[in-house]
C-alpha cells in the first residue's frame, strides 16, 4: 500500500495550534460584531468547524459552493458556482461584517470570484481567512 510512502509535512498538533492562533485573533477583531462566516465548500468544512468550536463569539454561518477545476485536479480560469450566492447567502451581506472561510488558496480564482461577487452586495467589511496559502501557485490577487 501507497500509504506507508507518504510524509506528514505539518502535525495534528501545530494544525490545532494554528486554528487557535487564527481564533485568538478573530476573537478581537470581531468582537461584539457578529460576523457572519461563510465556508467555501467542501474544503473549509472541517476548518471552519474547528474554528468557529474555538472562537468563543456569536457568529452566523453560511456556504457556498465553487469550482475551479477542470478535468482531473488541474485548476482551470473558470470559476463555477455550484450553490449559494444568489440564494440564501445575498439577503444577508449588506452592513455585516462578512469573514470567508477556505481551507487552502491556490491559483486564487475561486476566492477573487467569491470575494467580488461578495463585496457587490456592500458588506461593511469582507475578509478571508485561509489555514494555507500557497502563493507559488497564484494566478488571479487576492
Amino acid at each position: 500500500m501507497v500509504l506507508n510512502k507518504l510524509k506528514v509535512l505539518i502535525t495534528k498538533e501545530e494544525i490545532e495550534r494554528k486554528v487557535a492562533e487564527l481564533a485568538d485573533e478573530l476573537r478581537r477583531d470581531y468582537q461584539d460584531k457578529h460576523p457572519l462566516l461563510i465556508g467555501a465548500l467542501k474544503g473549509s468544512f472541517v476548518f471552519m468547524s474547528d474554528l468557529i468550536r474555538k472562537l468563543d463569539i456569536p457568529v452566523e454561518i453560511d456556504f457556498v459552493r465553487l469550482s475551479s477545476y477542470g478535468a482531473g485536479k488541474e485548476t482551470s480560469d473558470r470559476v463555477k458556482q455550484v450553490h449559494g450566492i444568489k440564494t440564501s447567502i445575498k439577503r444577508r451581506i449588506k452592513g455585516r461584517h462578512v469573514l470567508v472561510i477556505e481551507d487552502i488558496v491556490d491559483s486564487g480564482r475561486t476566492t477573487r470570484f467569491l470575494l467580488d461577487r461578495l463585496g457587490h452586495r456592500k458588506p461593511a467589511s469582507l475578509k478571508l481567512c485561509t489555514m494555507f496559502d500557497k502563493p507559488s501557485r497564484r494566478v488571479v490577487e487576492v
